[in-house]
């Protein structure tokens, strides 16, 4: 007979008798075997408390938490080429992000340019040709190059001062005050569904040619600032994004 087996009539580790079974007793396949300073014990140890971590952070998960277990069972074979302290932290910070990060990446690449108005024009003026006439020139060339989004926002400096301290408060806009009103008149936001559609509309000649160029009769371009990264949901359309 196999070490670590049984047949019909012998005793089970724990006094039982299964006739025709033939199993393994993991009293005698579990090996007192260290990886990266981590036995069986200390494993099962990791895994108790990511179930306890799962279950304190959110009731949402609390299904999840109930397997958490089963799933991170991994076999001695799997944590001997994946050092256990890698294992579990991936683990456990998945289950805590679920919990304590609701949203969602937008999967876009945003590209947001802060603009301040040409000298000797008023807020209006500025709003007035940011809005109407320099939109109409972009928006057919952005949707050339796959734009899945173009808004303007417009700082209207004595308009958001009011709006500021009815907010904040009448001391935040004191020097004092470590939080100031952005020193931009407007911000041009692009989405695009790849970097190469936002290549495609920064080089494209008629943005060169024409909106550039058009860019000087409201905007002071050498103040001009870019912003681009990746962009996070956390509440979209009055909800929760999923």
């Amino acid at each position: 007979m196999q070490p670590g087996t049984m047949q019909a009539g012998d005793t089970g580790p724990r006094g039982g008798r299964r006739a025709g079974i033939r199993y393994h007793s993991l009293q005698r396949t579990r090996a007192p075997r260290v990886v990266r300073g981590c036995g069986n014990d200390a494993l099962a140890d990791a895994l108790a408390n990511a179930t306890r971590a799962a279950r304190a952070a959110s009731p949402k998960i609390l299904s999840s938490a109930a397997n958490v277990n089963h799933r991170l069972s991994l076999s001695l074979a799997t944590i001997a080429t994946h050092p256990i302290e890698n294992i579990i932290t991936i683990t456990t910070t998945t289950i805590m992000a679920s919990a304590s990060a609701p949203g969602k990446w937008a999967r876009v690449f945003k590209v947001s340019i802060y603009l301040k108005k040409k000298d000797g024009i008023s807020d209006q003026q500025f709003s007035d040709y940011y809005a109407q006439t320099h939109a109409a020139l972009a928006g057919p060339v952005l949707l050339r190059h796959n734009c899945i989004s173009y808004t303007q926002f417009h700082h209207m400096t004595e308009t958001a001062r009011d709006s500021i301290t009815s907010i904040f408060g009448p001391d935040a806009l004191s020097p004092q005050n470590p939080m100031q009103p952005i020193a931009y008149d407007g911000c041009s936001s692009f989405v695009f569904a790849s970097i190469d559609d936002a290549r495609g509309f920064f080089h494209d000649p008629e943005t060169a040619q024409i909106l550039g160029p058009d860019s000087v009769n409201f905007t002071n371009t050498a103040t001009l600032q870019v912003a681009i990264g990746d962009e996070f949901v956390a509440i979209q359309d009055g909800k929760p994004a999923a």
